[in-house]
């Protein structure tokens, strides 16, 4: 069976050796090209007409000026919005019963005691604000806040507070 696939490989090779051969053949695509080129090449040439010299005159537009009326402006008078009025600074608005003061760490726990061993009833995040209500007497390091929104009232370690501009 080897023998018979080495023979037919052979004799595949001296074939292609022999006959596959390139004697100047060309595929379609290019004797259609060659027969398009012999056409143009047979074909007399035209006479080429010499180029006419053309001189440009540029003529302005004149504006067209008509006069406007008296309709027309009061109708675009009356689409015309009033100026603004000037804006006025606002004192700012005094919260009864505290200080604002914000969170000055990335988080804080609100607990119900002033220390860490009491539980906590809510959290902060950095940037909130609290109302401290009652910093007279700071118990320990800690500052009694009301949180507005929620009504919740707890402790919050003063040193995670400052002062709210």
């Amino acid at each position: 069976m080897i023998r018979l696939f080495g023979l037919l490989f052979i004799g595949l090779y001296a074939t292609l050796m022999t006959l596959g051969e390139d004697h100047g053949q060309k595929r379609y695509g290019l004797q259609l090209a060659d027969k398009q080129a012999a056409e143009a090449a047979a074909k007399p040439a035209e006479p080429v007409a010499e180029p006419v010299e053309v001189k440009a005159v540029f003529i302005p537009a004149q504006p067209v000026m008509k006069p406007i009326e008296a309709a027309v402006l009061t109708a675009a008078a009356a689409t015309i919005p009033p100026p603004a009025p000037a804006l006025i600074a606002l004192p700012e608005p005094e919260i009864p019963g505290g200080e604002l003061f914000s969170v000055a760490a990335s988080g804080a726990n609100v607990r119900q005691g002033a220390g860490t061993d009491f539980p906590v009833l809510d959290s902060l995040t950095g940037g909130e604000q609290v109302l401290v209500v009652d910093d007279t007497q700071p118990t320990q390091g800690w500052s009694k806040v009301r949180l507005e929104g929620d009504g919740v009232e707890g402790y919050v370690a003063t040193r995670l507070l400052t002062a709210a501009e």
